[in-house]
């Protein structure tokens, strides 16, 4: 898993913030398993993610932040 840190904290249920997050990625499906994780590492929520194409064809080359700021731009755990 690769693992991240919110660059903005993010509210979650309560007085919990989600802090860092995990993600991992099954190619060439683009299927992404991910995790958010508060200050202690404690889980929070999970979720999966099908990452577009041209995030993974165009700019994934050696850069795994280019797949995370993805995941951060598209929220999906706020759909």
């Amino acid at each position: 898993m690769i693992a991240f840190d919110f660059p903005t904290p993010i509210p979650f249920i309560g007085k919990k913030t989600i802090t860092k997050g995990e993600w991992s990625l099954l190619y060439p499906s683009r299927q992404m398993y991910y995790r958010l994780l508060d200050v202690n590492g404690s889980e929070l929520l999970t979720g999966n993610w099908q990452v577009p194409l041209e995030t993974v064809d165009n700019d994934w080359h050696d850069d795994d932040n280019v797949i995370t700021d993805a995941l951060i731009e598209a929220a999906p755990w706020d759909q």
